[in-house]
């Protein structure tokens, strides 16, 4: 094991800010360049928007706009708030600018939360190359990396992983600037999304152990619950309680019946517990959205439970926490997967499974014969997120509706629209037409009926991949009018993101140089 006081407080924060830095990056290099048209992002986009133009209307005496807020509510569209205002000082608010500065928000949110990670990695096992690996695998080896360009549940994610640390990282120093802090991040997990609710456990555990009432209540000073920590214990919840009052009244605004989607809810409930069970178990076991297939390196996470456990026990009750509060959650619902890449909903469990694997490994000094199976696993892990990466999760959810099996049952469970298959099938065939083959490639492929096929069966619909395969890396597509932007704008940006790429595998060789004469220096 590496001493970690050999390794100079400076010398490690250099280190950081090149991992972000590099990570971040490579991110950049194959963004599509919008945010715009992922998910629900369009919402937070108008919203984020109509506040500006208020901000602007009250400096300039104008009458003001109603703001449309989003079916999460305000929280999402506040992130959006800096963009949205360059947006408009540069380019006079337009919303299409909005998107494509917008989409900065979810590279540099996942590049902070991998770095936060690397940092508490590195606290727990005092190896700096086990860190680096082991936040490289959660950057580039999980689905972490297609929600760079999605810009889904990324601000959850790492507000959770923000809270935590806070909380369990190292000794909290519980002064006020601190438990403000803890406070929004908790606030923030809880409220930001309808699914924040299912986090609440997780978020109850680390406030308990943040002041000190929980699995070391015998510690001094925590075990003296003194009344400063009083005040700032209701204040942590006060404000956790205000904020989500706050942005259930603007999300109510949304829904029909000012219900904040609580009937929604209600109408996508599962029939039965049984089936509810099978769902929970899906995470694990469906063909197409288990987080095992997405997140290869969290099979060892779970594994090595039992050593996380004898280590860290308060990381593997946290991490515990968080993961069974999303499956809990989402399983009573028919949706506990939808047609975006993988398990989404388990996004904000990924970082927390990482650090049970760094706890696991703890144990054992650092060697790369230990690290065989790890490095396996992320170059898994690396080339199924590639696949996500290089096209748009949208592509399999068109070719479905356009196809004669738009079922949500068929996306959870139908292996022939298995995303990380479809989305292979996509590039062999954006390969092949790019070498000038112009012959149609249907799918999906014919079914196979069990002994004959009825005869009043209905004709089965297909689509032409070659509509879809398309990768959404501005690096890696030509000019075409639909991009909305100039050829010559867009071969800069195309030259922008190659600079990007060879900067930061620039500064991830020199980050590797720098680990190994830090690590020659330990032993």
């Amino acid at each position: 094991m590496e001493n970690p006081g050999a390794l100079n407080p400076q010398t490690f924060k250099r280190i950081c800010w090149l991992f972000f830095l590099a990570l971040s990056a490579v991110y950049l290099s194959l963004t599509p360049g919008t945010i715009e048209g992922q998910g629900y992002n369009q919402e937070n986009l108008i919203a984020a928007n109509q506040v500006i133009t208020n901000v602007v209307n009250a400096a300039t005496s104008q009458p003001l706009v109603q703001v449309q807020w989003t079916r999460h509510g305000f929280i999402e569209p506040i992130f959006q708030l800096p963009f949205a205002a360059a947006s408009r000082v540069l380019f006079d608010g337009s919303a299409k600018w909005t998107g494509r500065l917008a989409i900065f928000l979810p590279i540099l949110e996942t590049s902070l939360l991998c770095t936060l990670l690397l940092i508490w990695v590195y606290r727990l096992t005092s190896s700096l190359r086990l860190a680096i690996l082991l936040a490289t695998c959660a950057g580039l080896g999980t689905m972490l990396w297609p929600y760079v360009y999605i810009g889904l549940e990324t601000t959850q994610s790492l507000m959770l992983l923000l809270a935590a640390y806070i909380a369990l990282g190292r000794e909290p120093k519980r002064n006020w600037p601190e438990v403000l802090l803890f406070a929004v991040a908790c606030a923030v997990t809880v409220a930001v999304k309808l699914n924040g609710v299912f986090l609440a456990p997780a978020i109850g555990f680390l406030i308990l152990e943040y002041f000190g009432l929980g699995t070391r209540a015998s510690n001094a000073p925590s075990a003296r619950f003194q009344r400063a920590y009083r005040w700032k214990s209701a204040s942590v919840i006060a404000i956790i309680t205000v904020i989500y009052a706050v942005n259930h009244l603007a999300k109510s605004r949304y829904w029909s019946g000012m219900d904040a989607g609580v009937n929604y809810f209600k109408d996508i409930l599962v029939d039965s517990p049984l089936t509810a069970a099978l769902q929970a178990f899906s995470y694990f076991g469906s063909p197409n959205k288990s987080l095992l297939l997405f997140c290869p390196v969290l099979l060892l996470s779970l594994l090595t439970l039992n050593n996380a456990w004898q280590k860290q026990p308060r990381v593997v009750i946290f991490a515990l926490l968080a993961l069974c509060g999303l499956i809990g959650g989402f399983s009573i619902t028919r949706m506990w997967a939808d047609e975006t890449w993988g398990p989404r909903y388990m996004h904000s469990a990924v970082a927390p499974l990482m650090l049970c694997l760094a706890a696991a490994k703890s144990a054992l000094p650092f060697q790369w014969r230990h690290q065989l199976l790890t490095l396996a696993l992320l170059v898994m892990g690396f080339a199924v997120s590639l696949l996500g990466v290089f096209f748009p999760y949208v592509s399999l959810h068109n070719a479905a509706t356009q196809s004669s099996k738009a079922t949500l049952a068929a996306l959870q469970y139908d292996p022939e629209w298995n995303h990380i298959r479809f989305n292979w099938q996509m590039f062999r065939v954006w390969v092949s037409e790019s070498s000038g083959n112009s012959q149609p490639q249907l799918w999906p492929p014919p079914p196979r009926w069990w002994f004959a096929k009825p005869e009043d069966a209905p004709t089965e619909k297909t689509v032409d991949l070659r509509e879809f395969a398309r990768p959404q890396a501005i690096l890696m597509q030509s000019w075409r009018p639909a991009t909305l932007v100039e050829p010559g704008f867009y071969s800069l940006l195309r030259g922008l993101c190659l600079l990007c790429l060879v900067f930061g595998s620039m500064i991830g060789a020199y980050l590797i140089r720098i680990i190994q004469k830090v690590s020659v220096y330990a032993r």
